[in-house]
């Protein structure tokens, strides 16, 4: 059976490469996007005039909340989405610190 080597990295690493991996797909910024700039809402209200359809986008937003970039608030019948403002920044936090590694050329010992 295999394992998981991820837990062979630092928490920074891994917590970057998890923000990281939320982010790798196009679809999932323009959800971001439009989440910061309309508020929170509904699959159906992310779906209209996107180019994938709303059952992808559900799974998006699963990929999303497993990173804790979006919270989901239940709202019956509806689920409403929004961006979890504090761990945006944290990603973006972490991720100035990892980029910031590779300013002025310098090695890494």
């Amino acid at each position: 059976m295999a394992f998981s080597k991820q837990s062979l990295y630092s928490r920074e690493l891994q917590i970057i490469s998890g923000f990281m991996k939320a982010l790798s797909f196009p679809g999932r910024l323009e959800i971001l996007l439009k989440l910061e700039s309309e508020g929170p809402l509904t699959v159906n209200q992310l779906a209209k005039g996107h180019p994938i359809c709303r059952e992808t986008i559900s799974q998006h937003l699963k990929i999303l909340r497993k990173a804790h970039l979006v919270i989901a608030d239940e709202r019956y019948p509806f689920t409403l989405y929004r961006v979890h403002v504090a761990n945006m920044r944290k990603a973006r936090k972490a991720l100035d610190w990892f980029f910031k590694h590779f300013s002025g050329g310098k090695k890494r010992s």
